[in-house]
C-alpha cells in the first residue's frame, strides 16, 4: 500500500483494532455489520515504518463452522441456517469475540457480548483461548465495552442476565484482572443495552425503552434484534449506581433516548454529567 503523509517521529507502538470481518459461507450472507465473526487488526508503528498484521479470533464457533465450511450457529440479526427448527432456544449463539479489543498484563483480550473475553498473543495474535474467571464467577451476557480508571488502572465489566427478569451484573477488577467484586442488581425492565457510564464515584446506566420478547426469539421464528421494539412511552430508566453502596441503585426517569456508546461521564459538584449520541429510536 502507498502511505501519504508522514508518521510524527516520535511516534512509536501497537495500535490493536477489532471487528467484525467474515460475512458470508457457502453462500449464506449475514444481514448486518454486527454479525461478522472477529478478526483483531494490528498497526505497528517502529523505526523502520508502519507495519500491518491481522488475523481472526480462533473462537469454538469460527474454528466449527471454518472446519464445516458452513455457518451454524445464529448471530444477532440473522438466525442460522435450517429454519426455525435450527433456532429453536435461540440458534445456539455462541462469542464471535468481534467488538472490541484490550491490552492486559501483555495479552490481548478481544470482546463480544455472550460469553467471556477470548486471549490473544500481542506478537503473534495467535488465539490462547477463553479468559477463564475464579471458581464460582459466572457472569454471562458481559458486554463489549469497558471503562478504565485511569489513577488506579481497576477497570469495569458490566453483563445482563436474561431470563423471566433481567439481572445487572457489574465486576470489579484490579489493573492485573483479578476480580476484586462481583455484584448483582436485579433489574426494573428487561431490555438491550451495550454500553455505560463510569466516574470515580458512579456506574450509570440506561434503561431504554426497548422491549424484549424472549418468547420470539425462543420460539426460533426471529433473531435477537427482531424480537426487540422500541416503545417510547416507556421512556428511559437510568441505574446510578453508588459504587461505594452497589445493591442499593437510584433509578431516575428520563425522556426516551436510544445508545450505543456512552463518549464521556464526570462530575461536577452535586450533578454527574453524561455525553452520549442519543437516537430517537
Amino acid at each position: 500500500p502507498r502511505l501519504i503523509g508522514r508518521i510524527p517521529s516520535g511516534l512509536r507502538g501497537t495500535l490493536f483494532r477489532n471487528g467484525p470481518g467474515l460475512f458470508e459461507r457457502k453462500g449464506y450472507r449475514k444481514r448486518n455489520l454486527l454479525d461478522g465473526d472477529g478478526m483483531i487488526q494490528a498497526f505497528d508503528i517502529g523505526d523502520s515504518g508502519p507495519r500491518y498484521r491481522n488475523r481472526f479470533v480462533r473462537t469454538e464457533k469460527f474454528l466449527e463452522e471454518e472446519a464445516a465450511q458452513e455457518y451454524r450457529y445464529a448471530t444477532w440479526t440473522t438466525r442460522a441456517p435450517g429454519g426455525f427448527l435450527s433456532n429453536l432456544g435461540g440458534g445456539s449463539m455462541k462469542s464471535q469475540a468481534g467488538v472490541t479489543v484490550l491490552v492486559r498484563n501483555g495479552e490481548l483480550l478481544a470482546l463480544d457480548e455472550l460469553e467471556r473475553p477470548y486471549r490473544l498473543d500481542c506478537d503473534s495474535l495467535r488465539t490462547l483461548g477463553m479468559e477463564e474467571f475464579p471458581d464460582g464467577v459466572k457472569v454471562p451476557g458481559l458486554k463489549a465495552h469497558t471503562k478504565t480508571d485511569p489513577e488506579t488502572g481497576n477497570w469495569t465489566m458490566i453483563a445482563t442476565e436474561m431470563g423471566p427478569s433481567m439481572t445487572l451484573h457489574i465486576l470489579s477488577r484490579a489493573a492485573d484482572g483479578r476480580i476484586l467484586s462481583h455484584v448483582k442488581i436485579p433489574s426494573p425492565r428487561a431490555t438491550y443495552l451495550h454500553d455505560f457510564f463510569e466516574t470515580p464515584r458512579h456506574l450509570l446506566v440506561s434503561l431504554h425503552a426497548v422491549a424484549f420478547s424472549p418468547v420470539d426469539f425462543l420460539s426460533g421464528l426471529h433473531s435477537f434484534t427482531d424480537s426487540l421494539s422500541w416503545e417510547p412511552d416507556l421512556g428511559n430508566l437510568l441505574m446510578l449506581v453508588d459504587k461505594q453502596d452497589p445493591e442499593n441503585p437510584r433509578l431516575i426517569e428520563a425522556p426516551a433516548s436510544y445508545m450505543w456508546h456512552s463518549v464521556n461521564a464526570y462530575e461536577a459538584g452535586s450533578e454527574i454529567i453524561t455525553d452520549f449520541i442519543g437516537y430517537a429510536d
